[in-house]
């Protein structure tokens, strides 16, 4: 719960400094600012959660979960269509 009272808190804050600044609020480059900011830490998260799961699962396993996703994912694309 206190995460997204501090990020509410950061948001707040860099929006207010637009408005103050420039007059008027740009969501475009604030979105893009935010996207520049996150993008490096997920891209990170998701490279060592991939990694350490590759290492520390067994081959058959981790095939199976990959073969499990895939099917689950054209399950959920063909019921879409129906």
């Amino acid at each position: 719960m206190t995460i997204f009272a501090l990020s509410g808190y950061l948001i707040t804050g860099v929006l207010t400094t637009d408005l103050t600044t420039t007059g008027r609020v740009d969501y475009r480059r604030f979105h893009l600012r935010r996207a520049r900011r996150l993008l490096p830490a997920l891209s990170t998260v998701n490279g060592v959660s991939r990694s350490t799961t590759r290492t520390a699962s067994p081959t058959t396993r981790s095939a199976t979960v990959t073969w499990n996703g895939r099917s689950s994912v054209s399950r959920a694309r063909s019921s879409a269509r129906t």
